[in-house]
């Protein structure tokens, strides 16, 4: 058996597999910034194939989204309406219509907008949804 030397860490063979989806999930990393977000936190946009709402909001919100607050705090997630189950995605009901953009807050939803309803109404809408999710005890142990 070889020694470790200080730097070292021995982990079980049979928790490789537990540290690489943790680190894979951006858990094992540390935070950033004073007010860190969870990994788990998320803007999911629920679209498919041929949908003209879905091609309208990445012509206009979807280059200013990442740049702005909202998409730093909750990085966009592009999800194709034929791989939503709820069980798969933590998603508290069936997503029937496309776009629809789920609030995820520490891994669960926290709430949706149904369809894109034009460029100033859905930054209004977002908002509302991260103010109420904030109020809740969304991230609460």
């Amino acid at each position: 058996m070889s020694r470790l030397g200080a730097n070292q860490l021995w982990i079980p063979r049979p928790f490789w597999g537990l540290l690489a989806v943790a680190f894979l999930a951006g858990i094992a990393g540390a935070p950033q910034g004073a007010r860190a977000q969870s990994s788990a936190d998320a803007l999911v946009i629920v679209e498919r194939a041929g949908c003209t709402w879905c091609e309208t909001w990445h012509q206009v919100i979807g280059p200013i989204y990442p740049k702005s607050e909202e998409g730093h705090r909750f990085p966009l997630r592009r999800v194709s309406l034929d791989d939503v189950t709820p069980e798969t995605r933590g998603f508290r009901e069936d997503v029937r219509y496309t776009p629809t953009f789920i609030l995820i807050r520490c891994g669960k939803e926290a709430g949706r907008i149904l369809g894109y309803p034009g460029e100033a109404s859905f930054w209004g809408l977002l908002a509302t949804l991260i103010k109420n999710s904030e109020s809740s005890a969304a991230c609460a142990g």
